[in-house]
C-alpha cells in the first residue's frame, strides 16, 4: 500500500492544557487592552461601511471615543436613506420636504463588547501545543483572517439586528427579522462554537501545511526481485544462483 505515512502525537494532560490555556488568556487579554483604542478607532469605519453594504435603505455615522473617563465605546448613529417596506408599511426617510433624514436610533457598543468571540479562537491557537515553530507560525498566519472574519460578523450582526428591530416597532409590525435570530443564536452559544471552530481549523490547517510526507515509490521488477533475493532469499523463494 502505497502513500503517506502519518505519526499519530500524543496528547498533552489535561493539567499542561489548563497552564497553557491561563498564560495565553492572560497575554491576550493584556495586549487586547493595549491596543483597544487604535483597534477601535480603525475598525469603526470598517463597521460602518459593511453595515451600509448589508443594509443599503440606511446611512450610518459611526465614531469611536476613547476617553477612559466616558468609556470606550463605538457609537453608530442610524439615518433612513431610502424606504423601507415591511409587510406592506412603508417608512419614509423623510418627515417633511427638505428635512433632514429621518434618524431611526443611536447605539453605542462597550468596546468589551466589540470583541466577543475571537479571543477564544485566539487562545486556543495560541494554547495548543505546536510540534515547532514553522507550525505555530502557520497557525497564526491562517487564524488571523479566520479572526477578522469573527469580528465582521459579530459587531454588524448587533446593529443590523437593532435597525430591524427599531424599524419593526416604528410601523407596528409583529414577528422578529432574520438578523435578531441570527444574533440569538449567536448570544446563545453559537459564537463560542464558532470560534472553537475556527481554532480548529486554523490547527488543523497548520498541522497539515507542516506535516512531514514519506512517499513511497514503486519498485521496477528487476529491483523488487533485487531486494526480495537480497533481503530474506529463502523467503522469497528465489534460489541465490540467480543473482551471478
Amino acid at each position: 500500500m502505497f502513500g503517506c505515512i502519518t505519526r499519530i502525537d500524543v496528547l498533552p494532560t489535561p493539567s499542561k492544557l489548563v497552564v497553557r490555556a491561563v498564560i495565553a488568556t492572560t497575554l491576550v487579554l493584556c495586549s487586547l487592552y493595549a491596543i483597544e483604542r487604535p483597534v477601535g478607532a480603525l475598525l469603526a469605519p470598517l463597521f460602518q461601511r459593511e453595515i451600509e453594504i448589508l443594509a443599503p435603505a440606511f446611512t450610518i455615522r459611526s465614531s469611536y471615543n476613547g476617553q477612559e473617563k466616558v468609556g470606550q465605546w463605538i457609537r453608530f448613529d442610524v439615518y433612513l436613506a431610502g424606504k423601507v417596506h415591511i409587510a406592506g408599511h412603508v417608512l419614509a426617510p423623510f418627515v417633511t420636504p427638505g428635512a433632514e433624514p429621518r434618524s431611526v436610533l443611536e447605539i453605542r457598543l462597550p468596546f468589551s463588547d466589540v470583541f466577543k468571540y475571537f479571543p477564544l479562537t485566539l487562545i486556543l491557537v495560541l494554547a495548543w501545543p505546536a510540534k515547532g515553530v514553522k507550525e505555530f507560525l502557520w497557525r497564526c498566519a491562517v487564524a488571523m483572517p479566520l479572526m477578522v472574519i469573527l469580528v465582521l460578523i459579530d459587531v454588524p450582526s448587533v446593529v443590523l439586528a437593532n435597525i430591524w428591530n427599531e424599524v419593526r416597532n416604528e410601523l407596528g409590525v409583529q414577528g422578529v427579522s432574520g438578523w435578531v435570530l441570527f444574533r440569538r443564536c449567536l448570544s446563545g452559544g453559537g459564537g463560542l462554537v464558532l470560534g472553537c471552530f475556527m481554532a480548529g481549523v486554523a490547527i488543523g490547517a497548520a498541522k497539515r501545511f507542516t506535516g512531514k510526507r514519506r512517499v513511497v515509490t514503486p519498485l521496477s521488477g528487476g529491483d523488487a526481485l533485487m531486494r526480495a533475493t537480497t533481503d530474506s532469499p529463502k523467503a522469497s523463494g528465489v534460489a541465490p544462483a540467480l543473482l551471478s
